[in-house]
C-alpha cells in the first residue's frame, strides 16, 4: 500500500504542489491503479493474436505557418529568474 508519505515525496520530486489533506484520498487511488494494473498482468493473452495497428486512419497535419514569437526582453522581464539574458531555472538532476 501506498502511505500518504510516499505521496509528498512523489509530489515533491515532480514538483507539484499539494494539499496534505488530500495526500490520503491519493493514495487509495495509487493504490487502485496499481491493482488494477496487477489484475490486468495476470490475464492469459497466451492465445491471443496480437492487434494489428489500423492504418487507414491517417493523421491531418496542418500547415506549418510561421507567426511572430513574443519580444524576449518582455517575457525575461515576467521571468521569475534570470541570468545573462535567460530563464534560470532549478537543477532538476544531481
Amino acid at each position: 500500500m501506498i502511505t500518504k508519505e510516499q505521496i509528498v515525496d512523489i509530489y515533491k520530486a515532480a514538483h507539484i504542489a499539494l494539499d496534505i489533506s488530500q495526500a490520503e484520498e491519493l493514495a487509495r487511488k495509487f493504490d487502485a491503479l496499481i491493482e488494477f494494473n496487477r489484475v490486468l498482468m495476470e490475464v492469459d493473452t497466451q492465445d491471443l493474436e496480437p492487434m494489428e495497428r489500423n492504418t487507414e486512419n491517417r493523421m491531418v497535419l496542418r500547415e506549418d505557418v510561421p507567426v511572430e514569437g513574443l519580444d524576449r526582453d518582455v517575457v525575461l522581464e515576467r521571468a521569475a529568474k534570470r541570468e545573462y539574458g535567460y530563464f534560470k531555472l532549478q537543477k532538476v538532476l544531481d
